[in-house]
């Protein structure tokens, strides 16, 4: 899922690849932060985030973008 959402163009990158047990999560949750106000302030929102090059792209790295979450087992 978080593959999917970076390709989006939904993460910043390098997002998807933090190990779980790392430290750069709380790195990357900052950097996050800054880039949400950045965005509310040019009027970055996800509809123009989530345009047709995103899914083009998307799927030409042939990235499985589920239609719901995954179950947890």
């Amino acid at each position: 899922m978080g593959s999917a959402a970076e390709v989006l163009g939904l993460t910043l990158p390098g997002a998807a690849s933090i190990p779980a047990a790392d430290s750069a999560h709380h790195r990357m949750a900052a950097a996050s932060g800054v880039r949400v106000v950045d965005m509310v302030r040019e009027d970055l929102t996800i509809t123009k985030i989530l345009d047709e090059r995103a899914y083009a792209d998307a799927i030409a790295r042939r990235v499985p973008v589920p239609a719901k979450p995954l179950e947890r087992h």
